[in-house]
């Protein structure tokens, strides 16, 4: 991993390929910075190291929970020495991706489940036909617009760790019934107590038909592994066709988009809300207080974080009230670094 500088330029890298202290065993796939202490979670443990790249600490279990087709390992600390089990999903995942409601559990530092901190709203899945082999017998996977998975989510679900671990944030009810549309703010501290519960009302904006194709022409070529480039393997032709097809056939769209695409929370305990990405014009971030109060917005017009035509402009990782840190990946993948100041006179 690449540390940079406050002036964006590369000062060191923090470890290697391998199983001892201070190595992966497999790449990282979060980080989290708490005070002087980085925290990488990776498939197999949680490293806890000081900024120098020392490991201090790691914490390793798999926990598997076969009515949801998931195994738990170590994911985000929380305040009180817990974790958020981070999720990997196998087949049939259908059981993870078709159920309407999953449970967000709280896991100690031996694999234990603590409690259930919260019953979070699944997202709509997209159901794929049988294709007549037994690996895809039964496939679902997210919708692209409502892709949360590949941001910043815990567990595969629409939900944020505050960044000092006392909190989840995450949406819960959305009202679009014609007539006013709204969408319900909730975090909830890792006990389970509701610290603020906010109905925000919102303009929905329906999903035009270029749109609509431009979404399921990358959602089949996605499925037929068209963009995992050195990520993975890819199918073979034929399968892959039969992959396109499916991917066209069962991918279907509500009229409008879903008022909120991710959520990212701030160090200093702002809420960061995507309001709309890409395949719409621009980026907008709305930025909420603590206590779920709006105070401005960022509009984000260029880049891209990946070939998908959902996907966002921006990742964000780092945000406060008054900066932005993010990336972006350019031709050929080559990924960029942008620090963005938030212009708070701005009316």
């Amino acid at each position: 991993m690449a540390v940079f500088g406050a002036d964006g330029r590369p000062r060191r890298t923090i470890g290697r390929a391998g199983s001892g202290p201070g190595e992966f065993g497999s790449a990282p796939h979060q980080l989290l910075l708490r005070g002087d202490t980085l925290v990488v979670t990776e498939r197999f443990a949680s490293h806890f190291l000081t900024l120098d790249g020392t490991e201090v600490r790691r914490v390793s279990f798999r926990v598997p929970v076969p009515s949801e087709a998931s195994t738990f390992v170590p994911g985000t600390p929380l305040a009180d020495g817990s974790f958020l089990g981070y999720r990997f999903v196998s087949p049939p995942i259908g059981r993870f991706f078709m159920a309407p409601r999953v449970a967000l559990r709280r896991f100690s530092a031996t694999g234990d489940v603590i409690d259930t901190i919260a019953v979070v709203r699944q997202l709509p899945a997209v159901e794929i036909e049988a294709l007549g082999d037994e690996y895809f017998d039964h496939m679902a996977r997210s919708h692209p617009l409502a892709d949360w998975w590949s941001g910043s989510g815990e567990s595969w679900l629409p939900v944020t760790a505050t960044k000092d671990g006392s909190a989840v944030v995450f949406i819960g009810d959305v009202r679009n019934d014609g007539g006013s549309a709204s969408y319900q703010l909730l975090t909830i501290g890792i006990d389970g107590d509701t610290l603020f519960d906010r109905r925000v009302a919102y303009e929905p904006r329906r999903i035009t038909s270029s749109e609509r194709e431009q979404v399921r022409e990358g959602f089949a070529a996605a499925l037929a592994g068209d963009f995992l480039g050195s990520r993975g393997v890819r199918p073979p032709l034929a399968r892959a066709a039969r992959l396109r097809q499916a991917a066209r056939r069962a991918l279907s769209f509500p009229d409008s988009y879903p008022p909120v695409r991710q959520i990212v929370t701030g160090s200093d305990g702002s809420i960061w809300l995507l309001r709309a990405s890409a395949p719409t014009p621009a980026d907008v971030w709305e930025i909420h207080g603590p206590d779920g109060a709006l105070e401005g917005s960022v509009r984000i017009s260029e880049g891209r974080t990946g070939p998908e035509p959902w996907a966002p402009r921006l990742r964000i990782f780092r945000a406060t009230r008054d900066e932005v840190w993010g990336t972006t990946v350019g031709d050929f993948d080559v990924p960029y670094l942008h620090r963005y100041r938030v212009d708070r006179a701005c009316p």
